[in-house]
């Protein structure tokens, strides 16, 4: 789902349009070409979001007005680069390259921004866990009657008058 449409590319493309109001089947570059673009923005925009810990898709309209703004740049680049058969000289940039580089620049911006203000929603509220249970938990555990019984267990491979893995070391440095 994208955040954006052809037509707001139409916006920032006109001169690929040919006096038509959006893409069409019969423009180049095509409808489903942009559409297909703006939807690979969207995954890149969304995936970037959820590395920093953000739901998506964003619904909060601000962020989301401006998501739309960000893809749309995207998609404009795409779409002059599709079309441009331009020779350029030494520094010279095609109007796709400065889309994507203001892109680039927006999202990056974006990113910066501290987005719960602006009504995006984290991933979840989880803490960080480490560690185990407690002895009482264990216990409270171990006695439940309907809990399935584990298929393996601490020193299950210990067999009597065998002697543990480390056992040996450590009997030599005792000596």
């Amino acid at each position: 789902m994208s955040y954006s449409s052809a037509s707001a590319v139409g916006f920032l493309t006109p001169n690929l349009l040919s006096g038509g109001s959006n893409f069409t089947g019969s423009t180049t570059p095509t409808g489903s070409a942009v559409e297909f673009w703006l939807s690979s923005a969207c995954g890149h925009i969304e995936a970037m979001l959820n590395a920093k810990g953000f739901a998506t898709p964003v619904a909060e309209s601000g962020a989301r007005d401006r998501l739309a703004g960000i893809e749309t740049l995207y998609g404009a680049g795409m779409a002059e680069m599709a079309r441009a058969n331009v020779r350029l000289g030494p520094g010279e940039r095609t109007r796709g390259q400065v889309f994507m580089e203001m892109f680039e620049d927006q999202l990056e911006d974006f990113l910066k921004a501290d987005l719960t203000l602006a009504g995006v929603g984290a991933l979840s509220a989880a803490t960080p866990y480490a560690g185990g249970i407690s002895d009482s938990d264990k216990s409270t555990i171990e006695d439940n009657t309907d809990r399935v019984k584990p298929s393996f267990r601490r020193d299950l491979m210990r067999f009597p008058g065998t002697t543990a893995a480390g056992a040996i070391e450590r009997q030599e440095r005792d000596d």
